[in-house]
């Protein structure tokens, strides 16, 4: 009675170790797809800004005013294809100084009496040019409007573009997938290499299209005079533009590969 029992222990050992070993998790390896897929634009935002300087904030705001409105009669010139303008209007604010020139200004004024020193004012405005058609009309378009804004009045504008779609959904998706593909074919170059079998996949995670919001990939350009002069005023120094990105999807996706 003691060996049958002995024996049906054992059998019940060995079948549970069995079963424990079918559910143990295999190994799995780490693998990175990243796809980049360009994007036609069919909408190109072309911001003209106008900045005026002086001790007077009636006269800067003329100036600003008349800049802009001689923009809109030059540009409306053009007759351009699919082309809506509206402007921002003229704001005017006190110029801040700062770092040294503050300094400097602070030391000056001390024991001065109060408004001895008048402050001095700038006023912007913008005129935003909305442009839609297919892409290589949209950049020659942009061009012609960008010449015309700063050949009217450089030193006083500085103009910014803004290409966009309005939908890319069908290029995430085209991104996404071939963004899988490329992170499986990543892994059974791995595993050719390791000398494994891949056995499945798990999605691991994926990061949103480079422009991070989902439904607009966007390609900005600016001019070579952009923070030179518009943002002067604010910082006290010249802020550089960014470097301009191709319209674009880019997708990165992460997953675990079984083998």
């Amino acid at each position: 009675m003691r060996k049958v029992t002995a024996l049906v222990l054992a059998v019940l050992v060995v079948a549970a170790g069995a079963a424990w070993g079918q559910g143990a998790p295999a190994n799995v390896m780490h693998v990175t797809g990243h796809v980049v897929v360009p994007v036609a634009a069919d909408t190109a935002r072309v911001e003209c800004s106008v900045r005026a300087d002086g001790k007077e904030p009636a006269a800067v705001a003329r100036e600003a005013g008349s800049v802009l409105q001689q923009l809109r009669e030059a540009i409306t010139g053009l007759n351009l294809a699919g082309m809506v303008l509206r402007d921002t209007g003229v704001n005017v604010s006190t110029k801040q100084k700062t770092g040294l020139a503050a300094m400097e200004e602070a030391a000056g004024a001390a024991g001065a009496a109060p408004g001895s020193k008048p402050p001095s004012y700038f006023a912007v405005g913008v005129l935003i040019v909305t442009l839609y058609g297919d892409e290589a009309a949209l950049h020659k378009n942009a061009s012609l409007v960008t010449a015309t804004a700063t050949g009217n009045a450089q030193d006083l504008v500085t103009v910014t573009t803004v290409y966009s779609k309005g939908d890319d959904s069908a290029e995430r998706q085209k991104a996404w997938e071939a963004a899988v593909h490329n992170a499986m074919a990543n892994a059974q170059a791995l595993a050719k290499g390791l000398g494994v079998t891949i056995t499945g996949y798990d999605m691991v995670s994926m990061t949103p299209p480079a422009s991070g919001v989902p439904g607009s990939s966007l390609e900005k350009t600016m001019s070579e005079a952009m923070g030179a002069s518009m943002l002067e005023g604010l910082y006290g120094r010249a802020v550089q533009p960014p470097d301009v990105k191709p319209l674009q999807v880019d997708v990165t996706v992460y997953m675990d590969a079984k083998y």
